[in-house]
């Protein structure tokens, strides 16, 4: 086992797959991680040194946001436009579609879940 990032990895996986699994890292970082660090494509996650892949973890922490900060991101962002009282934040309020869908015939999954929220 090893942990990479705050998240349990086998050694056996390949150091690309590890990446792709954590949220707002890409295909096109992950070849700059490896041209930048001179990995070869298929390397494990147990063939890489652990000082490596504590500067590997740095480096990605310090120049992109993972999925933590993204979630909480997005959440700060609904909860001000809720605030606000914008139109998307009214929708988000309601449990309404926000993206302009049309509601009276499609949408009945999100029209059911917002009866449910009001008992």
């Amino acid at each position: 086992m090893v942990i990479f990032l705050g998240i349990q990895f086998s050694g056996a996986t390949r150091l690309d797959k590890a990446l792709l699994s954590i949220m707002g890292i890409g295909r096109s970082y992950i070849f700059y991680l490896h041209t930048f660090f001179g990995f070869s494509y298929g390397v494990q996650l147990k063939q890489i040194p652990r000082e490596q892949l504590k500067l590997l973890g740095r480096k990605i922490s310090v120049e992109r946001s993972t999925a933590t900060t993204l979630k909480r991101e997005a959440t700060n962002a609904i909860k001000m436009k809720v605030q606000l009282k914008t139109y998307k934040g009214i929708r988000h309020a309601e449990g309404l579609p926000v993206r302009g869908q049309n509601t009276k015939t499609n949408a009945s999954t999100s029209r059911r879940l917002k009866q449910v929220a009001r008992f």
